[in-house]
């Protein structure tokens, strides 16, 4: 019991990181590999595995493509809105559809919040495009630890 309390605590501070900036999808990931080692679970195999760590890495990728540098307070707004979005996603989704439901209504949320992080923005060094550029790669980014979260907390629910 206290295992499963632990990796869902290290999926909350895994989501929470990635707002913020640090490497919080790789966070939850490695956090999920150590409860499969500890407890045995055999829920989990190589391959829902190999698709979080795809998932991760998408994120991040487009996350740097995208999002080039992005301002420590701009990318705290934006993943704070993604995570509010998100968990808005998550309870309209898991009233529509139960069991999927959850997970696309995360990553829409997340996605639909973030472009209100550049509203009340005028900053003279970076145009419009190129802060919606940056909230789109950061709602990209803490879209896909959300996914990464809720899909291995509903993985371990069923």
């Amino acid at each position: 019991m206290v295992a499963y309390l632990l990796l869902g605590l290290a999926q909350a501070v895994g989501v929470i990181a990635t707002a913020l900036g640090w490497p919080g999808i790789f966070i939850q990931i490695i956090a999920l590999g150590a409860f499969v080692w500890l407890v045995g679970a055999t829920t989990f195999g190589v391959v829902p595995l190999a698709v979080l760590c795809g998932i991760g890495a998408l994120g991040e990728i487009i996350y740097l493509l995208i999002g080039g540098r992005i301002e420590p307070d701009h990318r705290r707004r934006a993943g704070l809105l993604a995570i509010a979005g998100a968990l808005v996603g998550l309870a309209i989704g898991q009233l529509l559809v139960p069991l999927l439901g959850p997970m696309y209504g995360a990553m829409l949320g997340a996605l639909v919040a973030v472009p209100f992080s550049a509203v009340g923005r005028r900053d003279e060094q970076e145009g419009c495009a190129t802060l919606a550029r940056q909230a789109f790669a950061m709602g990209i980014r803490t879209a896909a630890s959300v996914v990464v979260a809720v899909f291995i907390l509903l993985t371990l629910i069923r």
